[in-house]
């Protein structure tokens, strides 16, 4: 009797300590949380202040004396100090031929057509040594830049997904399809839609709240500023259109590596899919696209867009009649400005490059915000650089020069004006630093106010008025070393 009290007290003495242990092990975590969502409110304050102090630094140099410029001045005509001031874009670029006038000119587009035909199926861009007087070292590829007048040296498509029955639709994903001519290199690049950066006329925001504000044209805006390219079109999915994409090619062969289960509200859950090999429909490839595990990062649903899209272009180019049911009619399930022919030639080169080692999927170089379960992500500056350099230089709009990041201001009160100037400058080259409201709605006219009066930064002022079709240019006395040129935006814009 004694013993089995004695085990008896024993074994309450080891439920208390558990309980003890269970109860402190909770209460560290629970300061741990906290530790973090202080931490984190640290960071976001901090943030917060400097973006505060870069903008007002702005405003007061967009306020501080100016002296207005005449129409098409001269450098001997302009007077004023000299002042340094340090820049902070890298990729800073020429004017380009816009995507509008591609368009305009019909026989440039007819050009495309023929050309792309051929392209299709030659590899147009690239050729293999073929003999002696042709060799390369080690059966290298010999490239071949050349191409014909009006053809692309990079189509680029931007597809941005988002579920039909969203209110409101943001974007669930975005990805980049490309093609190098003249290197005969593809690239897919998936980009987290919860990446943090500036949304020209709307601050800093997420990716996925662009096509919110501004649907696919600012989501557009929004990439090319951030990339500092200029891509050819974009096309706003839903899920259905990618099932009726997927259509055309069928059941595909997926290599699923864990069981996706969906959840549902009351908790219980329903296995979509099963670990391992299986056959994959239409809609359930589109399901994939779309499928999030709960408390996963986004990150960690990029892999499956991967799977999926490299299994439908394999697919394609393994048979010549597969792919002509996709391209074959100009992919009518695919909504976007760009060319018929040259979308259809973009698909077939990729299909193509999925089975020879020549596509390259990439995941937008970033690093996480916040502490673990968030989902926020901010662009690595340096890996980006070295992205697009390497994937998407025949993308950049041509030329290179300094002077061209900017500070657009609203000074007109108009809702999106931001963005408006923003599809005017960023395919010519420049990029959008911040943008905000101006100290009040009342300007006039616009002003394109610069920080240095050298020749090089006059002239680009000039071409910025002549793309806006407005503005007085004016040179502030307050060096600036945030940004190239403020652009406070008035009631002359947009032009009538």
């Amino acid at each position: 009797m004694a013993d089995e009290q004695a085990r008896g007290a024993r074994g309450e003495d080891r439920d208390r300590r558990s309980d003890r242990s269970w109860r402190g092990r909770r209460r560290r975590r629970r300061r741990e949380r906290e530790l973090k969502a202080q931490a984190r409110d640290r960071r976001k304050r901090d943030r917060s202040a400097r973006e505060a102090a870069a903008k007002k630094a702005a405003k007061r140099a967009a306020r501080a004396p100016v002296q207005a410029i005449d129409v098409e001045p001269s450098a001997s005509e302009v007077s004023g100090e000299s002042h340094e001031s340090s820049r902070t874009e890298r990729r800073l670029i020429e004017k380009q031929q816009t995507k509008r006038a591609r368009r305009s000119t019909t026989a440039k587009i007819a050009g495309i057509a023929a050309f792309v035909v051929v392209a299709a199926g030659a590899g147009v861009g690239i050729r293999l040594a073929t003999s002696n007087d042709d060799a390369a070292p080690d059966g290298q590829a010999v490239i071949d830049d050349s191409l014909p007048d009006g053809v692309d040296a990079q189509p680029a498509l931007l597809l941005v997904t988002a579920s039909e029955d969203a209110d409101p639709r943001v974007a669930d994903s975005i990805v980049i399809l490309a093609h190098d001519r003249r290197t005969d290199a593809s690239t897919i690049l998936l980009i987290p839609t919860s990446t943090v950066t500036d949304v020209p006329g709307h601050g800093v925001l997420p990716l996925a709240d662009a096509l919110r504000f501004g649907g696919p044209a600012l989501v557009a805006a929004t990439v090319d500023n951030l990339l500092g390219i200029h891509v050819d079109g974009v096309a706003d999915m839903t899920y259905r259109d990618w099932a009726g994409l997927f259509s055309r090619v069928g059941i595909v062969e997926l290599d699923i590596p864990e069981r996706l289960v969906s959840r549902n509200e009351d908790g219980t859950g329903d296995v979509r899919f099963l670990a391992g090999r299986q056959q994959v429909t239409p809609e359930q490839s589109a399901e994939l696209l779309a499928f999030e595990v709960d408390g996963e990062r986004e990150l960690d649903r990029l892999p499956r867009i991967q799977q999926v899209l490299l299994a439908h272009l394999k697919a394609m180019a393994a048979d010549p009649n597969v792919l002509s049911s996709v391209v074959g009619d100009g992919v009518p399930m695919i909504d976007t400005e760009m060319a018929r022919p040259e979308l259809s030639a973009l698909l077939t080169f990729l299909a193509n490059a999925s089975t020879q080692e020549r596509l390259d999927v990439r995941v937008l170089p970033v690093r996480p915000i916040g502490a673990a379960g968030e989902d926020g992500y901010r662009p690595d500056e340096l890996r980006l650089e070295a992205l697009v350099n390497d994937r998407f230089a025949a993308s950049i709009p041509s030329g290179t020069r300094e002077g061209r990041s900017l500070q657009v201001l609203n000074g007109n009160g108009l809702p999106g004006i931001g963005q408006s100037v923003a599809e005017q400058l960023v395919p010519e080259g420049f990029r959008v630093v911040l943008t905000g409201n101006a100290d009040d709605f009342d300007h006039e006219k616009t002003r394109i106010v610069i920080y240095d009066d050298s020749p090089e930064q006059i002239e680009i002022a000039n071409q910025i008025r002549e793309l806006l079709g407005v503005g007085v240019v004016e040179i502030s006395r307050t060096p600036q070393s945030v940004v190239d040129v403020t652009i406070v935006v008035g009631r002359d814009y947009p032009p009538s």
